[in-house]
């Protein structure tokens, strides 16, 4: 079973991100080299800062865990959102610059990346709250994006229907060194937040999303569960 971990709450703690995996009770490195064993009481011997580091935290750059999966080869790929706007502020004067960044394993080392701007927070008092994204579990080079802001420039998405503000959904896909991002909904009239990519079959790609409004984590959201099914490669 692989992990991902940040020291903390971001709230609380300049975040980095660190990976390792459970096997027959022992936890490892993200090269394979034993970290110890799997407390199995309240007593852990294991910090977080003794797994893998993936990511180095710091007052301009808060990590927080999205998603992970791995690839044929069973080697992990992570997408994690990164606060650069917080440094020196209180609680909830923050968050207004998210970005997404993926990292994978390459067998001997992570290889992390800056890939999307991923907008605002979704609401005051947490700053580090982003629409949050998906990995594809058949492809590392496409995840899916939630984002009030265009993914490559970071201009606020204001939808023409409205006049306001929202988070559209978008594909990126890696090639060439770069990625390239095509929105999967635009000009809404409501947000589109917390993708998933449940896993099915090698033909065939579903995308969950919610859709409507979030106003507060502690049961403030108005949002339908919506969906589509897309081919593989879908333009």
């Amino acid at each position: 079973m692989h992990f991902v971990a940040t020291e903390d709450h971001p709230r609380n703690l300049d975040n980095s991100i660190y990976h390792g995996y459970l096997k027959g009770g022992t936890i490892f490195h993200s090269n394979g080299k034993a970290i110890g064993p799997l407390s199995t009481s309240t007593d852990a011997q294991i910090a977080t800062w003794d797994l893998t580091k993936v990511f180095q935290g710091d007052p301009d750059n808060v990590a927080w865990m999205v998603d992970i999966r791995l690839d044929r080869d069973d080697r992990p790929y992570v997408i994690y959102s990164v606060q650069k706007d917080g440094r020196g502020l209180p609680r909830g004067q923050g968050g207004f610059d998210l970005r997404y960044h993926y990292a994978r394993w390459n067998g001997s080392a992570w290889h992390t990346e800056e890939i999307a701007h991923a907008g605002t927070r979704l609401y005051a008092g947490e700053d580090d709250y982003s629409g949050l994204a998906a990995l594809d579990p058949n492809n590392p080079d496409v995840v899916y994006i939630s984002t009030d802001a265009d993914p490559t420039s970071g201009a606020p998405l204001v939808s023409r229907a409205d006049g306001k503000r929202h988070y559209e959904l978008f594909r990126g896909k890696r090639g060439g060194g770069r990625w390239t991002w095509v929105p999967i909904t635009r000009q809404s009239t409501y947000d589109n937040l917390r993708p998933i990519v449940p896993r099915w079959d090698d033909r065939r790609t579903a995308l969950l999303w919610m859709r409507g409004t979030y106003v507060h984590n502690h049961g403030e959201w108005y949002s339908s569960i919506v969906g589509l099914v897309l081919a593989p490669d879908t333009p």
